[in-house]
């Protein structure tokens, strides 16, 4: 088993309609913390030990909730539409002349890296 760090903060609120019908706002942040072997392809492009990096996960969501509340048990159906932003730093400048390996995320998307200043 494999242990990642990372820390974070999710906040929501939202207001019941009726028993059945809600909305719901969400405010999430993550600070991620990259594993040595996310990092192994660039410490090898850059040929140095000595980089790290960080990142940040930020998402505002707002909900529609159908819930069916029982005795004993319930259960919601939740789905709606939100704005998520990451950033992804390195501790080290990258040469603008190094072709660095491509870089992608295991849910598609891209990964943008950029050396803190």
């Amino acid at each position: 088993m494999r242990l990642y760090s990372g820390l974070g903060v999710d906040y929501s609120a939202g207001y019941n309609f009726t028993r059945r019908y809600a909305l719901v706002g969400e405010f999430m942040w993550n600070y991620l913390f990259p594993t040595d072997v996310a990092l192994q392809p660039l410490r090898v492009a850059l040929q140095s030990r000595d980089i790290s990096g960080r990142g940040n996960l930020f998402a505002f969501t707002a909900d529609y909730k159908f819930e069916l509340r029982g005795k004993l048990l319930g259960g919601y159906l939740i789905g709606g539409a939100g704005w998520y932003y990451r950033t992804a730093s390195i501790t080290k400048a990258i040469p603008t002349a190094l072709a660095l390996p491509a870089i992608q995320s295991g849910s598609g998307g891209d990964i943008r890296v950029q050396p803190e200043r």
